[in-house]
């Protein structure tokens, strides 16, 4: 479900595991409620995420930071519970007119994740909106130039190389799948794996905390 009223329409942290058939896949993407200039959750609730604090489920409130009195809190998570990719999921029809004050906190967020070890992605959503021709076409993404600045544009306001973009077609009124959409999709997620995987191989190298 997504909303069309101002500010973020998920107000709490959600699992969706992917599915094969019958079968559930180790993979789980997260949503996180969104934020920006009409407010959202807080530096640290957003990093406590990252660290796997978080139980599924968890309601986010702007008045209310995410601690151990938190319901469901977890104290002391492992492996499985931390996020091991995080996704910036940008509209590309409004990267231009960000505020300053929501590209400050996306950089420090970005410099915090960094910090914590966290590969992270942007995915530019909406393209079809701000190309004419992608719109008819969604296989001319890569070769148009608006595309392409929006792309740019991103990578600035987060803070991040542009090879890290990647744009994506949303289903907002199809009733039938589309071949050229899913493709960008399946790149995001591949990029997603990739990182994913890279984590994992960082934290089997990482010495353990028991060694000196």
């Amino acid at each position: 479900m997504v909303g069309q009223s101002h500010g973020s329409f998920t107000k709490k942290l959600q699992c969706f595991p992917l599915r094969s058939s019958d079968k559930t896949c180790a993979l789980e993407l997260w949503d996180s409620m969104g934020f920006g200039d009409c407010g959202g959750p807080s530096l640290q609730q957003l990093l406590s995420v990252v660290k796997g604090h978080a139980p599924d489920g968890y309601q986010f409130r702007v008045d209310q930071a995410l601690c151990s009195d938190t319901e469901g809190y977890i104290k002391r998570p492992g492996l499985r519970e931390h996020m091991h990719c995080v996704a910036f999921v940008l509209d590309a029809s409004k990267v231009s007119t960000c505020s300053d004050s929501t590209r400050v906190f996306l950089q420090q967020l970005r410099s915090f994740i960094t910090d914590l070890g966290v590969h992270q992605v942007v995915l530019l959503t909406h393209v079809d909106k701000i190309c004419n021709e992608t719109q008819k076409d969604t296989s001319e993404v890569y070769k148009s130039i608006i595309v392409r600045q929006a792309m740019f544009k991103a990578a600035e306001l987060v803070g991040m190389s542009p090879s890290s973009v990647v744009p994506v077609r949303n289903y907002w009124c199809e009733l039938e799948l589309d071949l050229s959409s899913d493709v960008l999709l399946l790149r995001a997620l591949e990029l997603l794996l990739q990182y994913t995987d890279l984590y994992y191989r960082e934290q089997q190298r990482a010495p353990s905390k028991h060694e000196h």
